[in-house]
C-alpha cells in the first residue's frame, strides 16, 4: 500500500498484516542450526528447566535436532493448559478406550468386585513362598508372578498360571518388559530429525514393532487358554446334566 506525505510528498511503503496471524512462540535459549540445544544439555534436565525457567519465565522453548519442545515449568500453568498443550493429539478412539478402561477397571466398585482375586493370589504367593522353606525364593519373580495373575484374572475371570506354566509367563513377560524399556530408552535420531524417521536408521521401529507382535502372541496365547477353559465348563456342564436326566430316568 502506497500513501504520499502531505508535507514532504515522498512515498512510503507499508506492509499489509495478514488478518490471521501464528501466535508468537514463547521465549527460550538460542539453539545452533540442525542440532539446535542438544550440545548444551545434560543428564540433569530437570535443574537445567529449572534454571532456564529463572530466565525466561515459566513457559519457555527449546529446540532438540530440528524439534521444537515446549516446557510448562509450574504446576499452575501446566494444570490449566495441560489439555490444549499435551492431549490434543489424541484421537477420539484413544478417549474412549482410556474411558472404557477406567470404567470397566479402574472404578471404586469394580476394585471391590476384583479385590477377591487379590486375596486369592496374595494367598497362592505366601503357599508357594512357604512351601519353598530352606531353598531360595526369587522374590522379583513370585511377586511379577502375583500381579501378573491379578490383572489377568480381571480381564479375563479365572485366568491363573502356577507352576511350570507360571515361571514360563513370568519369564517371557519380564523379557519383554525389558527389551520393551530397552528400546523406550535408547536415543533415537528419528525424534530429533523427523525427516530421517522413513528410513528407521537405528531399527528402533523394527524392533519395537517385533516386541509389540510378541506381546500379542502372549495375549493370544491367555485368550486361547480362556476360551478352552469355558469351553470345556460348557462340556462338563452338558455332562452333568446328561448324568441327572440318565439317574432321574432310572428312578
Amino acid at each position: 500500500m502506497a500513501v504520499r506525505d502531505a508535507a514532504g510528498g515522498a512515498l512510503h511503503a507499508e506492509k499489509l498484516t495478514p488478518l490471521t496471524t501464528t501466535p508468537p512462540l514463547p521465549p527460550g535459549p538460542r539453539s545452533w542450526p540442525i542440532v539446535g540445544c542438544l550440545p548444551f544439555l545434560g543428564r540433569d534436565l530437570h535443574n537445567q528447566f529449572a534454571t532456564a525457567a529463572n530466565t525466561y519465565g515459566p513457559i519457555f522453548k527449546f529446540y532438540r535436532g530440528s524439534k521444537l519442545h515446549v516446557v510448562v515449568n509450574t504446576p499452575r500453568v501446566s494444570k490449566g493448559r495441560g489439555q490444549d498443550l499435551f492431549f490434543s493429539n489424541y484421537t477420539t478412539t484413544w478417549r474412549n478406550l482410556r474411558k472404557i478402561f477406567v470404567s470397566e477397571m479402574l472404578s471404586n466398585k469394580n476394585l471391590k468386585t476384583y479385590s477377591s482375586f487379590r486375596r486369592d493370589e496374595v494367598r497362592k504367593m505366601i503357599k508357594n513362598v512357604f512351601s519353598k522353606i530352606g531353598t531360595n525364593v526369587d522374590i522379583n519373580e513370585t511377586a511379577f508372578l502375583t500381579q501378573a495373575n491379578v490383572v489377568t484374572r480381571m480381564v479375563w475371570e479365572g485366568i491363573s498360571y502356577t507352576g511350570e506354566a507360571g515361571i514360563d509367563l513370568v519369564a517371557e513377560l519380564r523379557m519383554l518388559a525389558s527389551d520393551i524399556n530397552k528400546i523406550l530408552g535408547q536415543p533415537n535420531l528419528s525424534d530429533l530429525f523427523p525427516i530421517l524417521a522413513w528410513f528407521d536408521i537405528q531399527g528402533v521401529e523394527r524392533n519395537m514393532k517385533k516386541e509389540h507382535n510378541k506381546l500379542d502372541q502372549i495375549f493370544t496365547h491367555i485368550i486361547e487358554d480362556r476360551i478352552e477353559s469355558n469351553s470345556k465348563m460348557s462340556r462338563d456342564q452338558v455332562e452333568h446334566e446328561e448324568k441327572k436326566k440318565t439317574s432321574f430316568k432310572y428312578c
